[in-house]
This record gives C-alpha cells, sequence and structure tokens, in this order.
C-alpha cells in the first residue's frame, strides 16, 4: 500500500460522511478512480454507511410503531375502565331501582299489622304515581307520638268529625337528578305521614311531608 492510499484511506471516513475539506474530497475523488483497492474499500465503507442508516431508519419506524401501539393499549385501558365504572354504576342504580322499599311496623300495641297495611299500601300506591321518586322505607313511629298527634289531626278533621285514632310514619326516599317541579333533584327526603279514623270508619290519609 502507498503513501497515498494509507492518507486516501484515513480520510475516506470523513469523505464517506462528505466531512472533509473541499480539496482532500477532489483529491480521494481522483485517486479512488485511479486505485482499485481504495476504491473497493471506499464501495465497502460507503455500503455499510448506507445499512446503518437504513438499520436507523429502521429502527426508528419500529419504536414509532411500538409508540403507537402503547398508546392504543393506554387508551383501551382507560376507555375500559371508564366503561366498567359507569356500568358499575348502572349495576348498582339498577339493584337500587327494583329493590322494593323496607317495612318496619314497629313495636305497637294499639294497632295491628292489618291497620298498618291499610296505611302502607296507601303510600306505596301514591309512590307508585311519582315516577321521579324511589322510595326507600316505610317505618311505623311510636303508640306514644300516635295518641300525641291525635289533637293534631282533629284539628285537621272536616266540621263535626272527630277522630278517634291516629298512625303517623315516617316515610324516605330519594329522588333523581332528572326531578323538577317542586322537588329538589337527586335529593333525599324523609316525610312524615299522618292517618286518622273515626269510630268504626276507614283510615284515611290528612296530610304528609317533613316531619
Amino acid at each position: 500500500m502507498s503513501k497515498q492510499c494509507e492518507i486516501v484511506q484515513d480520510l475516506l471516513p470523513l469523505y464517506v460522511d462528505g466531512a472533509c475539506s473541499e480539496a482532500s474530497a477532489e483529491m480521494i475523488k481522483e485517486h479512488l478512480a485511479n486505485c482499485p483497492h481504495c476504491k473497493e474499500t471506499y464501495q465497502q465503507m460507503n455500503s455499510n454507511a448506507s445499512e446503518a442508516v437504513l438499520k436507523k431508519e429502521k429502527d426508528g419506524v419500529i419504536e414509532r410503531h411500538e409508540k403507537a401501539e402503547k398508546k392504543k393499549i393506554r387508551r383501551r385501558i382507560i376507555l375500559f375502565s371508564v366503561l366498567s365504572v359507569i356500568l358499575c354504576f348502572v349495576i348498582i342504580f339498577i339493584c337500587i331501582s327494583l329493590k322494593p322499599a323496607t317495612i318496619d311496623y314497629g313495636n305497637s300495641e294499639v294497632y295491628s299489622k292489618e291497620d298498618m297495611d291499610c296505611a302502607i299500601e296507601l303510600i306505596k300506591t301514591i309512590f307508585s304515581s311519582w315516577d321521579e321518586c324511589k322510595l326507600y322505607s316505610i317505618s311505623y313511629t311510636d303508640d306514644g307520638l300516635c295518641q300525641r298527634e291525635l289533637e293534631y289531626c282533629n284539628t285537621l278533621a272536616d266540621e263535626g268529625v272527630v277522630y278517634t285514632e291516629c298512625m303517623v310514619f315516617r316515610t324516605r326516599f330519594r329522588t333523581s337528578i332528572f326531578a323538577g317541579y317542586s322537588w329538589n333533584a337527586n335529593f333525599e327526603y324523609n316525610w312524615s305521614w299522618y292517618f286518622a279514623r273515626t269510630e268504626n270508619g276507614a283510615w284515611e290519609l290528612l296530610t304528609r311531608g317533613v316531619p
């Protein structure tokens, strides 16, 4: 190998990368035209450089593809999580909506279950017409309260009517998020229901509302 070949081959990496001066590039170009050995070395280096570029581009494509796939997977996971939460809420809502109201007859020594059922069925009937409300519970209060509220019931009686018995129930219910008119949307209410009857008469609903 001549001295000039050594110089050219030392400069070939810069020549392949296009980083040598114009004068050096011109000298190397002329040498390669007349030196098969250096030309072969140059072609090999140039081929290796091309492969390196292709490999780099290929690696870049693979990396971008992997990032895109990971992004898709993250989106699917997030979407699945959101749908799972929504589904849980829907299932809970359906279960709550279908669950019947609990009935608490209390411990009355005055009124029988049959007496109370008359009032309870009327409460249920009224609630069945309130589509925007979900009834959770109906509870009898206690005999002492009912006795004390008898006087109040008679203040609501028509002229000439005298009530001899009184039953007071508590209800717990919630309005839907779409409730309108006089309701507060998605709000839980606790109402009292006053029933009274005359001697040997039927139970009547006199009033209802907050305690």
